[in-house]
């Protein structure tokens, strides 16, 4: 599905249901995108985040002065607004596979991870923010989600 000049539709989830209900919403199809992943990839992006959230983050090292400090602003600022600032390119890690369709496989796994996420109770250092509690690191990741998600247009 080609990229159109559509705008971003302005979300703020306040629970990760929220979450899952549109990325189940957005399934169905069809939607337009005024971003360059399709929903499968959006998936596969907070995937990747919210695993590693939840296990390691050790792909993208950051000193700790920046997570203690810059780093620790922005996501207050982040977290307080609802949203993330645009044009931050993903670490390699966290970028999906190419793929062309969606695949009702991988939005699954996707869905399974909220899952995970709404009950999980030890998380890893962020190495951009640094030690977060288990509910900000919810937090984040309901701000990430929406900032993609944002990109689809259901029809």
């Amino acid at each position: 599905m080609p990229t159109e000049t559509v705008e971003r539709r302005r979300i703020r989830y306040e629970t990760l249901d929220e979450v899952v209900a549109d990325v189940q919403k957005l399934r169905l199809g069809p939607y337009s995108r005024c971003g360059k992943w399709s929903l499968t990839q959006i998936c596969e992006h907070l995937d990747k985040a919210m695993e590693g959230s939840m296990t390691h983050m050790d792909d993208v090292p950051l000193g700790w002065l920046i997570r203690k400090t810059v780093g620790k602003m922005i996501f207050n600022q982040m977290v307080k607004s609802g949203q993330m600032r645009k044009g931050f390119e993903a670490p390699a890690a966290f970028r999906p596979v190419d793929q062309a369709d969606d695949d009702p496989a991988r939005i699954d796994h996707f869905l399974h991870t909220i899952e995970k996420l709404k009950t999980a109770s030890q998380f890893a250092d962020s190495p951009f923010f640094g030690r977060l509690t288990p509910d900000e690191w919810r937090a984040f990741h309901l701000v990430h989600a929406a900032h993609h998600l944002s990109h689809l247009i259901p029809s």
